[in-house]
């Protein structure tokens, strides 16, 4: 699997205002970077414990769901957008469209 480049850069203050910048690189998969990103747009959606639910997301009526269309844990196109990040480089579908759900919107 092909590798991407990340660049991070952390900057420590230190007295009088003078910083120090540090960067390191680090390597990683489509997989993995598509997985971080759906669990960053999971905690911000729920920031708790999902009893190990899946999670789903329909752009039509722009919610975030668990397991259930009813289910709705948010409506913030951002972290919809960063599902569908996740599902194009992990190669994954979980789109309410792709699992089988018929959501009127």
């Amino acid at each position: 699997m092909k590798k991407t480049l990340i660049d991070i850069q952390d900057t420590f203050t230190i007295a009088d205002g003078v910083a120090l910048a540090l960067r390191k690189h680090v390597e990683v998969d489509a997989k993995k970077l598509g997985e971080a990103l759906r669990r960053l747009a999971c905690n911000n959606a729920y920031g708790g414990d999902d009893a190990g639910c899946d999670w789903f997301y329909c752009e039509e009526r722009k919610i975030i769901f668990i397991g259930n269309p009813e289910w709705v844990v948010s409506k913030d196109e951002n972290l919809i957008q960063l599902m569908k990040a996740a599902d194009i480089l992990t190669g994954s579908n979980y789109s309410a469209k792709g699992n089988g759900f018929d959501i009127a919107t």
